[in-house]
């Protein structure tokens, strides 16, 4: 977020950037997940259903999963919950 100038916006710009530029939002907050399920149409959502950790730790849990995450938005699926 930091790169493209929205690390300290709230949910609804990250939301409106995603889907105007579509692109994916991959999040520990629950609050993206509530938006796919209130809304029809939006950004995919990959939400991570991990505890504290550091980013290390976090790429090397979320990295092998990555196959299976495209796979599921590639099917269509916009929110995809990982645990």
């Amino acid at each position: 977020m930091r790169e493209i100038g929205l690390r300290d916006a709230d949910a609804g710009v990250i939301w409106r950037h995603a889907e105007a530029s579509g692109c994916i939002i991959v999040t520990k907050d629950e609050d993206f997940a509530q938006r796919v399920h209130a809304t029809e149409n939006g950004p995919s959502v990959v939400w991570l259903r991990v505890g504290n950790t550091s980013n290390a730790a976090l790429r090397g849990w979320f990295v092998p999963r990555v196959p299976q995450i495209v796979a599921l938005i590639g099917q269509g699926t916009r929110l995809v919950e990982i645990r």
